[in-house]
């Protein structure tokens, strides 16, 4: 039970990561206007086919938040990332896999794969095994968390 609770704590506090006061960009457009300064990219539910190479310019990008678009690959520039820490592809139900690079994101602590239905239980054990370094970030972590947060707040 312990290890549980303190496995909840972490996620809460990687959940949290969202609320911290970067300024959040939702546009490409608006973005690449001044690239060092963006720390929180929310490209969510713009129907991206692929994610343009410009993306390394970012220098200072810490959350990159790709749910819900129609990408199938990342690109290798994400690798030179020095800052990413979390990184939200829930939903991109194009992807058959993580891609590679992923791994290749050097201080990367969060992974989201939410909400992609054509991936299985058994597939979904495997990247969580596969990515065992990473924070990965599934539909049960989710219910869990909320469990967790009911608990807390009859204590």
């Amino acid at each position: 039970m312990k290890k549980i609770t303190t496995t909840l704590f972490a996620l809460f506090i990687s959940i949290s990561a969202f609320s911290q006061t970067f300024k959040v960009y939702s546009y490409w457009d608006e973005a690449m206007k001044e690239p060092e300064k963006v720390q929180h990219l929310d490209l969510s539910l713009k129907q991206l086919k692929t994610l343009p190479a410009e993306i390394e310019k970012f220098v200072n990008l810490e959350i990159l938040e790709l749910s819900f678009n129609h990408l199938t690959d990342l690109p290798a520039e994400l690798a030179k990332l020095q800052k990413l820490r979390v990184l939200d592809l829930s939903g991109c139900r194009r992807m058959k896999n993580i891609p590679p690079v992923v791994k290749e994101i050097p201080n990367l602590k969060e992974l989201k794969i939410l909400e992609i239905p054509e991936w299985n239980t058994a597939k979904i054990e495997a990247i969580v095994k596969e990515y065992s370094h990473l924070k990965v970030i599934t539909k049960e972590e989710l219910f869990f968390y909320s469990i967790y947060a009911m608990i807390a707040s009859k204590e």
